[in-house]
């Protein structure tokens, strides 16, 4: 009765105090028939139009724009190539008010992202906006069998908003979360203590599906394995749900272990939204009608087998219009023809990490993030690691003395140059922990080598923290 209650009372009745177009949104995407590839493309072409015509016309920032060409509404590509700048965060850290619409209509929101590397964006956005990424996640569990009103736990970073104003906001929130059946369990500081009774709260709550980030997951899958010896509680969660995070293959198993529930992915980012999620059938389905998505290579399209960055323009950012942004998150374009099907949506390819995750070869070669740290987590069964590319023929190994790679040097050099190269040159720092990024996620690699390769921003990625490693404390 309660689910039935949250669908049918009390989240209309919300969206429509808020005036956010929650349910409009969900009910065209309900009733859309399945679109051909040459639909979606048209579809896409005409929407850019509008949203740079509109950019041009009302935001200072691309009025000033010199380039004049916009997107043909009638052209069978998405968005056409060197006709418009790409947007770097670098750009956005410059220009932020400029890229406002000074007359946007509604309520503005200023919004703070919440990045793995603690290098986060300040931006504005719009009730439509945040229309468009709550219906797409609803809609995503939806192909799940997770409905609105089921209960969810999500393992979220919790931002006081400060001030008496603030305190007011923070309990209202707290009360809609738990009438919603979605309450949050802040996990920072990860200690023991916190972990476990976060498990506690789990167990006794049992949710349908869990949201949270991979790292804190992974952790409480780990502290849930160390005292179950593989044990489930009676009743456990449908699905597992990945997000704002790179997921390793090592993590999917041990949360799958842990919890007895399959795990799916979502891509997105705070500052674009919600890009793409997995299916029941694996595919990451990428949510056409609100982001244009591209893969670029110094500006053109990543070729077939070719590492790129995803480009997203946001169909519904009129407040602040996010035009070919650079996200800086790297994928691999897939070497045969078929990266979208013809009778379905398009799909995106599993994300490598961001740029400065993935490594270079002595030769100058990319590689793939992924498939480096599980090959040493699953070699060596260590997860306390992280590696720092100085230079494609330099790598500094961090890792701690209590459960790290002590003992194990020799296996792990001979990893790396089987696959970066023999002439690698291997160097140690070893600590008592590593340092907690704010997020509490974790960083396995950090690359300002191949940062500099990939990244169409020049600027933000070098200076900013994303091209910093996860510093190890205490080190010899």
């Amino acid at each position: 009765m309660w689910p039935l209650l949250v669908r049918n009372i009390l989240f209309p009745a919300h969206e429509a105090l808020l005036r956010r177009p929650t349910l409009p949104i969900l009910r065209r995407l309900a009733e859309e028939a399945p679109r051909s590839d040459d639909y979606i493309k048209r579809y896409q072409a005409q929407q850019i139009a509008a949203l740079v015509q509109h950019a041009r016309a009302a935001v200072p920032y691309w009025r000033d724009k010199s380039r004049p060409a916009n997107p043909p509404p009638t052209s069978g590509h998405a968005l056409p190539q060197n006709t418009l700048p790409i947007l770097t965060r670098a750009e956005i850290h410059l220009h932020r008010e400029a890229m406002r619409w000074p007359d946007a209509p509604g309520k503005l929101i200023r919004h703070t992202s919440s990045g793995t590397t603690d290098d986060n964006l300040i931006f504005y956005l719009d009730r439509q906006r945040q229309a468009w990424d709550r219906a797409l996640r609803i809609r995503a569990l939806a192909r799940l069998g997770v409905q609105v009103g089921e209960k969810q736990l999500h393992f979220w970073p919790k931002f006081d908003a400060g001030g008496s104003l603030g305190l007011l906001k923070d309990t209202a929130r707290l009360v809609r979360d738990r009438l919603f059946n979605e309450p949050v369990f802040e996990l920072r500081p990860l200690t023991s203590e916190r972990m476990d009774a976060a498990l506690a709260f789990l167990d006794k709550y049992r949710p349908g599906i869990i949201v949270g980030y991979p790292s804190w997951l992974f952790a409480l899958a780990q502290r849930r394995l160390l005292h179950s010896r593989g044990g489930h509680a009676t009743l456990m969660p449908r699905y597992i749900l990945s997000t704002g995070e790179l997921l390793y293959d090592f993590q999917r198993q041990a949360i799958e272990s842990a919890f007895g529930a399959r795990v799916v992915e979502e891509y997105g980012l705070h500052d674009v939204g919600l890009i793409a999620s997995e299916d029941a059938a694996g595919s990451w389905v990428v949510n056409w009608q609100h982001i244009v998505v591209e893969v670029l290579r110094d500006g053109r399209p990543a070729r077939p087998g070719e590492m790129g960055e995803i480009v997203v323009t946001n169909l519904h950012s009129h407040v602040m219009p996010f035009i070919r942004y650079a996200t800086g998150d790297i994928v691999t374009v897939p070497s045969a023809a078929g990266a979208i099907a013809p009778a379905g949506p398009p799909t995106l390819m599993r994300i490598e990490g961001r740029a400065s995750d993935v490594l270079v070869t002595t030769d100058g070669r990319l590689h793939s993030n992924r498939e480096l740290v599980d090959a040493l987590v699953r070699d060596t069964g260590v997860t306390e690691f992280s590696l720092h590319q100085t230079a494609p023929d330099r790598i500094l190994c961090m890792t701690i003395r209590d459960g790290g790679w002590i003992g194990q040097e020799g296996r792990v050099t001979e990893l790396l140059r089987s696959m970066l190269g023999r002439s690698l040159q291997v160097t140690w720092k070893i600590g008592g922990a590593f340092r907690p990024l704010k997020s509490s996620k974790r960083r396995y690699v950090c690359s300002p080598v191949a940062q500099t390769l990939l990244a169409h921003d020049r600027e933000s990625g070098m200076f900013l923290s994303r091209a910093w490693p996860q510093r190890v404390l205490d080190a010899a």
